[in-house]
Parts: C-alpha cells; sequence; structure tokens
C-alpha cells in the first residue's frame, strides 16, 4: 500500500506526495474549464494522466515535484488541488513553483496558504523559524530541499492570467518587466504567449519570515 503520510502541513492543509488514489481527482482538476481558463485547453483524460505521470516520475527523481493539497476539516481531508516545485522544460536551470485548485476552493486563501508554505520550507535555511510558521516538513523532504540549497524559486504565468498573478505579488514575489517572454511551446501570435515572470529570493524569503516575527 501506497504511503498517505502528508510531506507538509499547514494549520488548513495536508501536501501530499501523489499516488495512484489520487489520479482521478488530478484528472478532475486538469479538465475543468475555469482552471484551465490560461492554458491552451483542457487536457484530456490522457493528457492528464500523461502529466501526471511525469509528477510522479520527478518525485522518483529529485524527491520533490508537485503535490496534492488536501483541506483539513473534522471531517477528514478533503483534495482542493496542486502545488509543487518543478524543473521547466524549457529552462531546467531554475526551479518554480506552480499551482492549481479546484473552483470550489477559490477565494478561501488555500493557494495563498499551500504557495508560501511551500516558498518558506524551500528557502528558508533555518528550521526553527520555520515551525513558528505553523509549517511542519517531513524529515525526507527536508533533507531533500536541504540539499537542494535553493537561493531562488520563480514563478510564471500568461500575462492574460491576472488572477495568478494577485496571487503572486500577495506573497512577495517580485516582478521586472525586463524578465517577461514569449513562452516557448507557443505561436507568438496566441493570445498565451506573453508570460510574465515572478521571483522569490532566499535573502527576501529570510527577510519577510522576520518581519512576521517582529
Amino acid at each position: 500500500m501506497e504511503s498517505r503520510s502528508p510531506v507538509l502541513r499547514t494549520p488548513r492543509l495536508a501536501l501530499f506526495v501523489p499516488t495512484d488514489a489520487d489520479r482521478a481527482d488530478v484528472a478532475r482538476l486538469c479538465a475543468d474549464p475555469q482552471v484551465m481558463a490560461c492554458f491552451p485547453r483542457p487536457l484530456t483524460s490522457d493528457e492528464a494522466d500523461a502529466w501526471f505521470e511525469r509528477i510522479r516520475a520527478a518525485h522518483a527523481r529529485d524527491g520533490f515535484g508537485v503535490w496534492t493539497v488536501k483541506v483539513l476539516s473534522a471531517e477528514g481531508e478533503t483534495f482542493a488541488g496542486v502545488v509543487g516545485l518543478a524543473r521547466p522544460a524549457f529552462a531546467p536551470e531554475r526551479v518554480e513553483i506552480l499551482w492549481r485548485f479546484l473552483p470550489n476552493f477559490w477565494g478561501r486563501g488555500y493557494a495563498t496558504e499551500a504557495a508560501r508554505s511551500v516558498l518558506a520550507a524551500a528557502l528558508l535555511p533555518d528550521r526553527e523559524v520555520l515551525k513558528g510558521t505553523g509549517i511542519e516538513l517531513s524529515p525526507d523532504l527536508a533533507a531533500t530541499l536541504e540539499r537542494l540549497g535553493l537561493e531562488e524559486i520563480v514563478a510564471f504565468t500568461a500575462a492574460v492570467n491576472v488572477r495568478s498573478e494577485a496571487l503572486k505579488a500577495r506573497l512577495g514575489m517580485t516582478h521586472d518587466p525586463a524578465d517577461d517572454f514569449d513562452h516557448p511551446a507557443l505561436s507568438p501570435h496566441d493570445r498565451l504567449s506573453r508570460h510574465v515572470l515572478y521571483r522569490m529570493s532566499r535573502d527576501r524569503m529570510v527577510k519577510m519570515s522576520t518581519k512576521r516575527r517582529d
């Protein structure tokens, strides 16, 4: 039986390495037209399955990747979406943070909470400081992120995706228009071609954490 222990917990959420038990939920997420509004199109069942397999392969190869997000309640755990770290195919030297949440979980701060916890786990070197933020990390993931030693995480999205841009700003990520780019997998004439890029450095994450404690 596959392990269902969370790799990361916040006061309201638990993050898990995806298993076969999550396959249908991830397919449902990727098929939702609202979730995929700023992607070329929703994914078919086969395409979602292929994406799911790439997620699992990344975990096996790197020890990190995209995690499923479950909302915690007295009734148990409810699938809300995904959040995680990945190496973009067109820029494998970088690590990006990404997220997708089902529409009925929008507007409740879940995506912000999940993304902020991943940024903190990956960039805060002091694990005692991390504990003070209410984030609990599994020993295996903590060791992986420590070995990774990230100095920066990026996030990018289509310029038309104002909802995602607003969330990146709430996270405290910085944006320089000089970093924006045309996505290499899309035609220059595609409405989604132009992408904005945001950054979060280790130094900035540490400073933000210190301010919150003060």
